[in-house]
C-alpha cells in the first residue's frame, strides 16, 4: 500500500474547524488515483485531532486503526512482518494486518516503537490517554513527511507539500533563505527545511513527538550506532549480501501494487536489483519489465560508449523485457515549469517519461537501485586516508597503484586527492572553498535584491574524511538521498505509482555499516563486495565496468531541447507579469540554444535545462 496521510492537531479551535481544514488538504490531491480514502477525528476538552488517509495498491483497506486508546494511520510498506510479530505478545500473528502489528508495537514499546519497525513510509499514532501524537519516518526516508508547527495553536502534517500548502493555516510564503540558496544551485537540499516558510521535513530515521507543551524530534536510527564486525570473511559477507538483497527485494515485490517493474541503467546497483527482482518473479511465473532512461536506438544511433549495450546485456541475462525512454518537449516543460516549492522535481527529466511508460505497461511499483552508492555498493571514499592514518602504508601504496591501473590517473594526484585532502584539518580546508554562486540572470532586480539581503542557507557536499563509515553516515545525513525520493514519491502518487528501494532497506544498510572498510575497496576496485557478490548474477561486462556512462540519454535531451517548438516559449509568455523572473531572458536563452547547433552537450541530468529560475514564474507561493 502507498498513499498520503494528512492531519491537524489543534489545542484552540473547535473540532469542526480542524476537520474542515484537513478536508481542504485532501481536496488538493483528490485528483490522484486513490482507491480508498478515510477521515477520522478525536476530540476532548483540551485537544482536537483530524486525520485523513488516502491509499492505492495492495493492502489499502488496512491503513487505519482506531480503538479507545489509539488511532493509527500509516503510509507504509511494512517489511520483516514475521520478525515483528514474533516479538509482540501472543495475540499478534504474522497474518495480522500491517496496521494491527504497528498498533501492537506501539502498545508494547510506546514512542520507542519505531526502532523495531522495518519498512518504507510513515506512521502517525494518536495516543488518546497521553494526548500525544507520534509521527515516524523510515530510516532511509523513502517517502516524505512534512509538518507545520504553530506554537500554542496547532501542528499540521502531511505526506505531500501540495496538500500542506492547501491547509488554511499555511503561510503560503517562501522561506527566503532557502530560495536564495536554491536559485543559485538547484542541487541544493536541506534535511529539515523546505522552500515553504515554516514547513519542515521530518528527517529520515526520526520520530516527531507532539504534545501541547512539547514538539520535539528524536532520532531512533543512526548509522553511526551500528556495531562493526571486523572478523567477517569474504565468503560470509558475499553470502549475507545476496541473502539480504533477495529478502529486501522479495518484501517489496510482495507489496507491489499492479505489476512490479524496475529501473535498468546498465549500472552495477540497478542491474543487481533488477536481476534479483526478475529471478523472484519468474519463480512465480511472472516476468519483469525494465525501464531505462536511455533513448531507443532509432532516436539516438549507436555510440562508441553506449550504455544501451550494458542495458541489453543485463536484460538478456536476467530475462527482463527492457523499454527505452523517448522524451518530448512536453516532458521537458512538465519538469521545468513545475512549481517545485509544492511539487519537487529532483532527477525527473527522464523519469517523467519513463514512469508514464511503466504505468502504460501495467506497473504499479518501480523497484530502484537508488542508494546503493552510499551504502552496500559504496565506492570506498575515506578508505585510503584511513589506511594512512593507521600506518598501513604498504597496503595503501599497493591499492593506489592498482586503482591507477584500472581507472587511470597519476599516483601523485591520487595521493593528493584521496589521502592528503581528506586528512586536511577543517580550518585549512575551509579557506579554499568556492564562494557562494551568483544569482541567475533571469531574476527581476527587486526580487534579486530581496535574496541578496539574506544569507542563503549553506550548501556543502560532505567532504571526504578518513573512515569509510564516517563518509557513509555523513552522506545519509546530507539529505540528497531523501531529496530524490521525496520528488519521486510526489510524482509517482499522481500516477498511482510507488517507488521502492531494496538497497536502502534497513537490514541492508545496517549490514553495510557493519563491514570493514576493505570490503568496499580492494585490488584496485571500488564497490568490491557488491561486484564480488554479483558473480554469475549480472553480466561480466557490467560487473567489471569501471565507469558508468549515459551519453545517449544526454544527447537525446539535447535533441529535444533544440526541437523547433513554441512549447518552451508560450507558457513563459503567459506568465510574464510574475514578480520573480523576467521571462524574456529565459525565452532569449532558448532562442540562443536553438540557433546554435554547436552548443555543448547537456549532461543527462542537468537540473533544469530551460533555466533554474523558470519555476518561479509558475509558483503559488509569495515572498510576504
Amino acid at each position: 500500500m502507498s498513499g498520503f496521510i494528512h492531519g491537524e492537531l489543534n489545542w484552540v479551535d473547535p473540532p469542526a474547524s480542524a476537520r474542515d481544514r484537513v478536508e481542504a488538504m485532501v481536496r488538493a490531491v483528490d485528483h490522484y488515483p486513490w482507491e480508498e480514502q478515510t477521515l477520522a477525528q478525536s476530540s476532548s476538552p483540551k485537544v482536537n485531532l483530524a486525520v485523513a488517509a488516502q491509499g492505492f495498491g495492495r493492502g489499502h483497506p488496512h491503513f487505519a486503526h482506531e480503538d479507545d486508546q489509539l488511532m493509527v494511520f500509516c503510509d507504509l510498506q511494512l517489511h520483516g512482518r514475521e520478525d515483528l510479530a514474533s516479538r509482540l505478545d501472543d495475540a499478534s500473528r504474522p497474518g495480522d494486518s500491517d496496521v494491527s502489528l504497528l498498533t501492537g508495537a506501539y502498545r508494547r514499546w510506546g514512542i520507542e516503537f519505531g526502532a523495531h519497525v522495518i519498512g518504507e513510509g510513515s506512521i502517525a499514532v494518536w495516543d488518546r490517554q497521553a494526548e500525544r501524537l507520534v509521527i515516524w519516518r523510515d530510516p532511509a526516508g523513502a517517502r516524505p513527511m512534512y509538518y507545520l508547527h504553530l506554537a500554542g495553536r496547532a501542528l499540521v502534517f502531511s505526506s505531500d507539500l501540495l496538500a500542506l500548502a492547501a491547509h488554511p493555516l499555511s503561510s503560503g510564503t517562501f522561506d527566503i533563505e532557502y530560495v536564495s540558496a536554491f536559485v543559485r544551485n538547484e542541487l541544493f537540499q536541506h534535511p529539515r527545511r523546505t522552500l515553504h516558510q515554516g514547513v519542515h521535513k521530518l528527517p529520515a530515521g526520526h520520530i516527531l513527538v507532539v504534545e501541547r507543551r512539547r514538539v520535539e524530534t528524536h532520532r531512533y536510527w543512526d548509522p553511526r550506532d551500528i556495531e562493526p564486525q571486523s572478523r567477517i570473511d569474504d565468503d560470509e559477507a558475499v553470502a549475507e549480501l545476496n541473502r539480504l538483497l533477495r529478502l529486501a527485494t522479495s518484501d517489496r515485490i510482495s507489496h507491489a501494487a499492479g505489476s512490479a517493474a524496475a529501473h535498468i541503467s546498465g549500472g552495477l546497483d540497478s542491474s543487481g536489483v533488477a536481476v534479483t527482482a526478475s529471478d523472484l518473479l519468474r519463480e512465480t511465473g511472472n516476468g519483469l519489465h525494465g525501464f531505462s532512461w536511455a533513448p531507443p536506438r532509432d532516436v539516438v544511433g549507436p555510440l562508441a560508449r553506449d550504455e544501451r549495450d550494458l542495458v541489453d546485456a543485463v536484460a538478456a541475462h536476467g530475462a527482463i523485457e527492457v523499454h527505452y525512454t523517448e522524451l518530448s518537449p512536453h516532458d521537458i516543460v512538465n519538469v521545468a515549469y513545475r512549481d517545485v516549492a509544492l511539487r519537487p522535481r529532483a532527477t525527473l527529466n527522464f523519469e517523467v517519461a519513463a514512469s508514464r511508460n511503466a504505468v502504460e505497461h501495467g506497473a504499479g511499483t518501480i523497484i530502484s537501485g537508488w542508494g546503493g552508492d552510499e551504502m552496500i555498493a559504496f565506492n570506498g571514499r575515506g578508505h585510503f586516508s584511513d589506511l594512512a592514518r593507521r600506518g598501513r602504508l604498504l597496503t595503501l601504496r599497493r591499492e593506489l597503484a592498482r586503482r591507477a591501473g584500472i581507472q587511470g590517473g597519476s599516483l601523485l594526484g591520487a595521493w593528493k586527492a584521496l589521502v592528503l585532502m581528506p586528512l586536511t584539518p577543517d580550518r585549512i580546508w575551509d579557506r579554499g572553498q568556492i564562494p557562494v554562486w551568483p544569482l541567475p540572470a533571469e531574476l527581476r532586480p527587486e526580487f534579486a535584491q530581496e535574496l541578496l539581503a539574506v544569507d542563503p542557507l549553506p550548501f556543502e557536499f560532505p567532504r571526504e574524511r578518513p573512515g569509510v563509515h564516517r563518509m557513509q553516515a555523513d552522506l545519509v545525513d546530507f539529505g540528497h538521498l531523501q531529496f530524490r525520493m521525496e520528488s519521486w514519491a510526489a510524482h509517482g502518487a499522481g500516477l498511482g505509482l510507488t517507488y521502492t528501494y531494496p538497497l536502502l532497506d534497513r537490514r541492508v544498510m545496517e549490514f553495510a555499516m557493519s563491514l570493514p572498510g576493505r570490503m568496499f575497496f580492494r585490488d584496485g576496485w571500488k564497490r568490491w563486495l557488491y561486484r564480488t557478490a554479483m558473480e554469475g548474477r549480472v553480466p561480466e561486462v557490467v560487473r567489471w565496468n569501471p565507469k558508468k556512462y549515459d551519453d545517449a540519454a544526454g544527447r537525446h535531451l539535447r535533441q529535444v531541447l533544440l526541437e523547433p517548438t513554441d512549447l518552451y516559449r508560450d507558457p513563459l509568455v503567459e506568465r510574464q507579469d510574475n514578480p520573480f523572473v523576467d521571462v524574456q531572458v529565459l525565452v532569449d536563452e532558448q532562442l540562443r540554444r536553438r540557433s546554435n547547433p554547436d552548443v555543448a552537450d547537456v549532461p543527462s541530468d542537468p537540473g533544469t535545462p530551460i533555466g533554474g529560475g523558470a519555476w518561479l514564474a509558475f509558483t503559488a507561493l509569495r515572498t510576504s
